[in-house]
């Protein structure tokens, strides 16, 4: 009885010490991840930190001191590459997070709260001469956490789940423009390193922002958004988004424009895996609404699905990084790089499979409407060393290297307004109220239904 009571006292003692021994693996794992931070680009302007008996929780402020090592980290992980320019924008930005754990070592999952707390020094100066009103009401807004994602991971596991923060937040400028910026219901969960997750979900219930100035309003608007996400590498991944709405309205005084689409839904992939890479995109959206000074477009029931196959796996991946980099700030450097890049890759041969564009109905200006429109084409890019020579010194006979086969089908009424003349009413396959194009592309030579074009 007495062991007994010694066993006891020495597990009851062993158990309430662990407290106060604290969790070494979420402290070891956390340091872990600050240091390796610091080393592309991230300081620790402040850190503070809080412990009771049971739980403990931290406090950092993270400055971004170099904005280009912090991008070149990111694009390690990224499907496209952040723009170069980004940099100088993020350089000085600070960002608080708080971190709540349990002292317990066997429990192992972390709360994290990540909130912006100062833009870059040099941007604020900036607005501050500009727009003292402004700039008091954003520093209030981000003294508020205004902007702030909540985690909880697990490090066991590499589980997490989390939510933003609701959004509703008016800011009122020196020139009576009216900013409103609204974010409802957006949560999140997935599995992996936040940083480059294998697997993740989002929903998002509404984003709006609106822009109210003398002359002009401005709303961009989301509505009821899903997105998910599972990556086998930085290249091979499959995507599906769904969304209720999306809105796009510019109100001016002498140009209005209005988009409005509706259902939308798509799913995207690339592959990697074999010897070559493909990649695939499939999207659809149940009505689209333009509105212009002289246009008033309706989409109804858009259907679009093509692949890219047999790609050269490293030229593909220097393309996009290509694109990536100087997407926003494009040289003739850039482009000269681009298309040499472009032409290396079409010289190693791939596919291009256009497996359904298509619009069940397409009403213009209110008074002209037009059904059943349909595309589809298998192009296929033959291997050729001798490519990039040809489209130098003789574009013309590169287009020995393309067979394509195609069909396009549009209503007749849209036929008879496009051929008034008749011209090409010899390449055409009427069938009631349907009027089709096949075409073929072989050798450098056209034939529309058969019939050759010259």
């Amino acid at each position: 009885m007495k062991k007994i009571t010694i066993i006891a006292v020495l597990v009851v003692g062993a158990l309430a010490a662990l407290p106060i021994i604290g969790n070494q693996y979420v402290n070891s794992t956390m340091n872990e991840r600050i240091e390796e931070l610091k080393t592309h680009g991230v300081g620790v302007k402040n850190s503070s930190q809080n412990s009771s008996y049971l739980t403990s929780s931290k406090h950092y402020e993270f400055i971004l001191d170099d904005g280009a090592k912090f991008i070149d980290f990111l694009n390690q992980y990224a499907t496209s590459q952040i723009p170069p320019y980004v940099d100088s924008v993020i350089n000085g930005v600070v960002v608080g997070v708080d971190v709540e754990y349990s002292n317990i070592p066997f429990f192992s999952t972390v709360a994290v709260d990540i909130y912006p707390m100062d833009f870059s020094q040099q941007m604020m100066d900036s607005l501050k001469r500009k727009d003292t009103n402004f700039y008091d009401q954003l520093n209030t807004f981000l003294g508020s956490k205004g902007i702030n994602y909540h985690i909880n991971y697990h490090l066991g596991s590499e589980q997490f789940d989390g939510y933003i923060k609701d959004i509703d937040q008016t800011f009122n400028l020196n020139d009576g423009t009216v900013l409103n910026l609204a974010l409802n219901d957006t949560k999140f969960d997935g599995e992996g390193e936040l940083i480059a997750p294998k697997s993740s979900n989002f929903t998002l219930g509404k984003m709006k922002l609106n822009v109210t100035a003398k002359n002009n309003k401005l709303v961009f608007a989301l509505e009821d958004f899903k997105g998910s996400s599972a990556f086998a590498s930085k290249a091979t991944y499959d995507t599906d988004i769904n969304a209720k709405n999306f809105k796009f309205v510019l109100d001016e005084k002498y140009n209005d424009v209005y988009f409005d689409l509706n259902d939308i839904k798509g799913k995207f992939s690339s592959d990697d895996k074999g010897e070559k890479t493909k990649i695939f995109g499939d999207t659809y959206f149940k009505d689209m609404t333009i509105k212009g000074s002289d246009l008033d477009l309706v989409m109804k029931e858009f259907k679009y699905a093509l692949s890219v196959e047999k790609l050269d796996k490293d030229l593909f991946a220097k393309l996009q990084e290509l694109i990536s980099k100087n997407r926003s700030n494009m040289n003739y450097q850039a482009e000269q790089e681009i298309e040499k890049t472009v032409a290396d890759l079409l010289s190693k041969g791939l596919e291009l499979n256009v497996k359904n564009i298509s619009v069940d109905e397409v009403v213009y200006n209110k008074n002209k409407e037009y059904k059943n429109l349909s595309f589809n084409a298998l192009v296929n890019f033959k291997e050729d060393p001798d490519l990039a020579t040809k489209l130098k010194r003789m574009p013309m006979e590169a287009l020995q290297n393309i067979d394509m086969n195609s069909e396009f089908i549009i209503p007749k009424n849209l036929y008879e307004e496009i051929d008034q003349t008749g011209e090409i009413a010899q390449y055409a396959q009427i069938d009631g109220d349907k009027v089709t194009f096949k075409s073929e592309f072989k050798d450098g030579k056209l034939s529309v239904n058969g019939k050759p074009v010259r």
